[in-house]
């Protein structure tokens, strides 16, 4: 049985979790150290399995992505995400790559969402000035992290609000 505590969590999600989306651990490791820490077997763990089940694509946002891109705006896909899950994310978002100029993932990029040193990667990797771009994200922490960074952010909520909230953006800087 396991025993799960508000400690084991909090270690999880601060320390194991964002080292294995850094790709400062493997897979492997991650298996290992969850298995151990909450009392069950490494094939348990199962973190890409679930994710694969679970993980699905908001489809209608690439039509809102499709809309910006004819206004020659660059689109960059920028996840919190360990190398086998980014594997299978690119495999999902294949039918969709030509909307996208840039994918950044934290696994390679060696640090994540929300620190500022990750979105100054980004923008130097598109050549873009903080002002220049915008953000958005479904995770307060990661919208507050873009925003210390100076970029213009928008906290995702839902597809109706994102393409108003967008359009008072957008449009009027194309």
């Amino acid at each position: 049985k396991t025993k799960v505590t508000k400690e084991k969590i909090a270690y999880v999600y601060n320390v194991l979790f964002p080292m294995f989306e850094e790709g400062k651990m493997s897979k492997k490791e991650y298996d290992r150290r969850m298995a151990k820490l909450f009392g069950i077997s490494e094939k348990e763990v199962d973190w890409y399995g679930n994710f694969v089940k679970y993980a699905k694509l908001n489809k209608p946002i690439f039509r809102l992505i499709e809309r910006l891109r004819s206004k020659g705006i660059a689109i960059a896909y920028f996840s919190n995400v360990d190398k086998s899950r980014y594997m299978h994310m690119k495999l999902l978002l294949k039918p969709y790559a030509k909307l996208f100029d840039y994918s950044f993932a934290s696994c390679y990029m060696g640090t994540r969402k929300p620190y500022k040193i990750a979105f100054e990667k980004v923008l130097r990797k598109m050549r873009v000035n903080p002002e220049e771009a915008l953000f958005v994200d479904n995770e307060p922490k990661n919208v507050e992290g873009a925003e210390k960074a100076g970029i213009k952010s928008i906290l995702f909520k839902n597809n109706k609000d994102l393409e108003k909230r967008i359009k008072g953006y957008v449009w009027q800087k194309a």
